[in-house]
């Protein structure tokens, strides 16, 4: 949870400034949107996409568990294995909580730079 939050939360900062700063480009409607679709997609149907994909028809990751059954791995090879079947429900967690991250990012950054505007206006 700890690396899916802190992931989250570096792409959801990131994301929402690169998309206040091109307010309202196509490029920032492309990340709003995405940033919508994730925010608001189930996670189990996210996962079971991502299962799909990842899994069945490319083969890079593993489908479920901790590791592979029967094996006797010891070592870097047990941290790898164990880190590979991180990857998937990882990558869920971050794409659905950097969703709404973004969103509210973006928001908020709009907001500074209008008050910003209206306060040099004043002087």
């Amino acid at each position: 949870m700890v690396g899916s939050l802190s992931a989250a939360f570096v792409f959801g900062v990131a994301l929402g400034a690169f998309a206040a700063r091109r307010a309202y480009s196509l490029t920032d409607n492309i990340i709003s949107t995405l940033g919508l679709v994730f925010y608001a997609m189930p996670s189990f149907f996210l996962s079971l996409l991502m299962i799909l994909l990842f899994s069945v028809k490319l083969g890079w990751l593993p489908v479920g568990g901790m590791t592979n059954t029967g094996s006797d791995d010891s070592g870097w090879e047990y941290v790898l294995q164990v880190a590979a079947h991180l990857v998937l429900p990882v990558l869920a967690l971050v794409m659905l909580q950097a969703g709404s991250l973004t969103r509210y990012f973006r928001a908020s950054m709009l907001d500074v730079v209008k008050i910003g505007r209206a306060s040099c206006r004043e002087r």
